[in-house]
């Protein structure tokens, strides 16, 4: 999936090329349909002669994929051109997907739901989709793409919500917000974790080494006081604040942060480094340094759990890792 976006990202930089030619192209097709439509002819056939217009520029699904370039060049959004690119694999994705049991890693099921309704219309060539599906969770400018307002209905669109649903289980994969059932590469997370009986007796000592209370009401009054004593230095530092504004909806702004000038001595400086410093992976280093000295023997739990963290190691797979 990455690399038809990768091939849609390039696809845009070369249409932003060619655009020029492209919308002197259409402009003479809008040019001509106007001048049809201003024909005062009783006898006219509008539509037998816009059909030959179309078929003379190159047919209605030629031009309707150049009026996407242009979309898609002016939005500077690759999304309309991911088509092309999926549809030769159209089928391979949904022979794979059959044999997938998808499963969310939290309570928030929408994309498998999706994900369901795709599998359920893999048979559809139409344009659009039928059935409802709540597509709450992607971004706005698929949004924008897959549901089409079609007077007091909206559509799916068939093409545009296959690929959005694909690009994001393979976005989910990675994050870990779902998983395939039974699968080793993208397994539930959580079956990795330790289990209660487990933890419980680390507990205390967890929390006295972090400096949080080891009772639950008085860690929850613990945290309600930091919480409220974080928010009153953030509001009394607001008036000197220049990096956030506050909108006229009442939603904190951040401001883009200027950008620092390097001088040159210090690019010099970071191409010597480069050239006489081979480049070396940090997690790489300190497997090989604990390898060697075994350092992580006087790791806490607390320290054991950052470094779970900083390596995507399971706790149960920490030390057959390293």
């Amino acid at each position: 999936m990455k690399k038809i976006h990768n091939l849609a990202i390039e696809e845009l930089d070369s249409i932003k090329k060619r655009q020029q030619i492209t919308t002197e192209k259409l402009v003479s097709v809008l040019t001509d349909v106007l001048v049809v439509f201003n024909e005062d002819v009783p006898d006219s056939k509008p539509l037998e002669e816009l059909q030959t217009i179309f078929k003379q520029m190159g047919g209605v699904e030629q031009l309707l994929t150049e009026c996407e370039e242009i979309n898609a060049y002016q939005g500077n959004n690759y999304f309309p051109l991911l088509w092309r690119f999926y549809k030769s694999h159209r089928s391979a994705f949904f022979r794979l997907f059959k044999f997938l049991k998808i499963e969310s890693t939290s309570s928030d099921d929408k994309l498998v739901k999706a994900v369901e309704v795709l599998l359920s219309n893999s048979h559809r060539r139409g344009e659009w989709i039928g059935t409802e599906v709540d597509l709450s969770f992607v971004s706005q400018p698929w949004q924008k793409l897959v549901l089409v307002q079609s007077k007091d209905v909206t559509k799916v669109m068939r093409r545009h919500f296959e690929i959005c649903i694909f690009s994001y289980v393979a976005s989910e994969l990675k994050s870990g917000d779902i998983c395939v059932f039974n699968s080793e590469a993208y397994a539930d997370y959580r079956e990795q974790l330790l289990s209660w009986n487990d933890c419980q007796p680390l507990v205390e000592a967890y929390c006295q080494q972090l400096g949080f209370p080891t009772q639950a009401e008085d860690f929850v009054e613990n945290l309600k006081n930091s919480l409220t004593q974080t928010a009153s230095e953030i509001y009394l530092g607001y008036p000197n604040n220049t990096s956030i504004v506050i909108s006229e909806e009442g939603e904190p702004i951040l401001k883009r942060p200027l950008a620092n000038r390097e001088s040159a001595s210090l690019k010099n400086l970071e191409a010597v480094i480069s050239e006489r410093m081979p480049e070396r992976n940090l997690i790489d280093i300190l497997r090989d340094v604990d390898y060697w000295t075994n350092f992580t023997r006087h790791f806490d739990q607390y320290v054991q759990v950052k470094q779970c963290y900083v390596t995507a190691t399971s706790p149960n797979n920490l030390y057959s890792d390293v």
